[in-house]
């Protein structure tokens, strides 16, 4: 039972040097279509050598697929018709596989959740190190991003998640080589894939900044350099401890799960524009969500927990939509409901 209540930073680390540096070689030599074919065995091993990341998907997967159909049924009733929305009939079908109405999550699936992660990796590491064509890049979001992230004027917090691959977004080879960006993001797990990110990250304007490193100083530095145009992402959708003062309990996808309360007491503190960047990858190329989430934070200190609720509720119905429509792309693959 230890499994089910052990936080994600507890988790053992499965990335390797060695298996990172074979991706990083057969990439550059033959591209990244060819390294998705390489890592499906990959994908299948780790598949059947997991037995937690199997169980927390099948969880995942069968909330998200219960979602779809509540929500199908919802708007049936609403529009007082027995017939399948045909919206929803796409997510249920091209988004999990097939499954109708009376079918469970099959292992299948699991192992294209799995799988899907994989090729995301690819993916990511491919946008950073070589740079995608902006052809790539679709959804009417896009010009907006480009906007924010061109460097001038004050910068802004962009809010992101472990679904789709924000890092594709915010790659170097459409925006501005100019532009500094802040990433949040927990240094001490996964300590080898961030070696190897460094290395990537070497020669552009990245700065990571550890969560539990974070002081009054840190804050000062990072007010200033929003003010000079640079941007701080930080995910939205996982606590970096398990100290229960730092979440909050939001209902999601029809069960409570705990949601990190610091990126909105970093923008309430920062002043700063926040924004929510969704990347997902569709039929070849990456589809851009980029709202607008507040022009400011505010947190009263009469409501300051109400408030904080809130804005998590608020982000959490947006992931939520997301996971309903590309079921296979949220990927966090631990126990993300359990409150303990």
């Amino acid at each position: 039972m230890k499994q089910e209540t052990q936080h994600w930073t507890e988790r053992k680390e499965i990335s390797n040097k060695s298996g990172i540096s074979i991706l990083l070689f057969f990439m550059k030599l033959v591209g990244p279509g060819f390294v998705k074919v390489l890592v499906i065995p990959v994908a299948f091993y780790y598949y059947l050598s997991s037995k937690e990341t199997r169980r927390v998907s099948k969880r995942y997967l069968t909330r998200v697929h219960k979602a779809i159909r509540d929500s199908r049924f919802t708007e049936a009733s609403q529009n007082n018709t027995r017939e399948i929305p045909a919206t929803a009939l796409r997510y249920s079908v091209a988004g999990l596989l097939g499954l109708d109405r009376a079918q469970k999550v099959r292992w299948f699936h699991v192992y294209r959740h799995i799988l899907a992660f994989s090729h995301s990796m690819v993916d990511r590491m491919f946008a950073w190190k070589y740079g995608l064509p902006e052809s790539k890049y679709k959804g009417s979001d896009f010009d907006c991003l480009a906007e924010v992230l061109d460097g001038k004027g004050k910068g802004a917090i962009i809010l992101v998640s472990h679904l789709g691959n924000f890092d594709v977004a915010i790659s170097r080879s459409h925006l501005n080589p100019e532009t500094t960006f802040n990433i949040v993001i927990n240094m001490r797990h996964s300590q080898t894939f961030n070696q190897f990110r460094g290395k990537i990250f070497s020669e552009k304007k990245v700065r990571f900044i550890d969560p539990q490193d974070i002081t009054p100083m840190t804050m000062i530095d990072l007010s200033q350099r929003i003010d000079q145009g640079e941007i701080l992402v930080i995910a939205a959708d996982r606590t970096t401890t398990s100290d229960s003062s730092t979440s909050v309990g939001i209902k999601f996808l029809g069960a409570e799960a705990n949601f990190p309360i610091g990126p909105f007491v970093l923008a309430h503190l920062l002043q700063s524009p926040v924004y929510t960047l969704f990347s997902i990858r569709k039929s070849g190329n990456f589809l851009i969500d980029f709202k607008l989430f507040k022009s400011q934070i505010q947190l009263p200190r009469s409501n300051r927990q109400a408030a904080i609720t809130c804005y998590a509720a608020q982000y959490a119905n947006q992931l939520e939509s997301n996971c309903k429509r590309y079921p296979f792309q949220w990927y966090n693959f631990f126990d993300f409901w359990s409150r303990d």
